[in-house]
């Protein structure tokens, strides 16, 4: 399927297969989190679930952690010496 991105460029979405086969994320997680209200950003097409690749690139992105030792900025607070 394709659709216009506002630059004019054409982008593919991704069904549901697709984005599990990405993420190495279960089919059924992807579905629970539509339910949820979690989850990459979907659009719904005629009753198909679709993903635009730049939203669930973002959102991986969004949801990386990170270890707290690893942040700048904020520093190490010890207890008493």
């Amino acid at each position: 399927m394709q659709v216009k991105a506002p630059i004019g460029t054409e982008t593919e979405l991704l069904d549901t297969r697709e984005v599990s086969r990405i993420t190495r994320l279960s089919e059924v997680t992807l579905r629970r989190w539509r339910i949820e209200g979690s989850g990459p950003p979907f659009l719904k097409l005629g009753g198909r679930v679709r993903y635009h690749p730049e939203h669930v690139e973002r959102w991986a992105l969004d949801n990386m952690c990170v270890h707290p030792s690893a942040r700048s900025g904020q520093e190490k607070t010890h207890g008493p010496l």
